[in-house]
């Protein structure tokens, strides 16, 4: 017959993967940001523009591409 596991043994156990799930998902958002943390100034709008333009292929067989991607600061 097994002995059932304390009340206290289990809490400890549950508190024990919430820190270690916190500190597992700190330590990915810090290598996502390069160290930075990113947030918006309190108090003010985010808005942002994306636009996209489909152009028909090149009439040559060789295949090209380029991709331009612009961040501009707020004024």
């Amino acid at each position: 017959m097994t002995a059932d596991v304390s009340r206290n043994t289990l809490f400890v156990l549950v508190v024990l993967t919430l820190v270690i799930a916190l500190l597992g998902t700190w330590t990915v958002l810090v290598q996502i940001n390069g160290g930075q943390a990113v947030s918006a100034p309190r108090g003010s709008q985010a808005s942002g523009q994306v636009q996209l333009q489909i152009r028909p292929p090149p009439a040559h067989t060789e295949t090209t591409g380029q991709v331009v991607f612009n961040i501009q600061q707020p004024h």
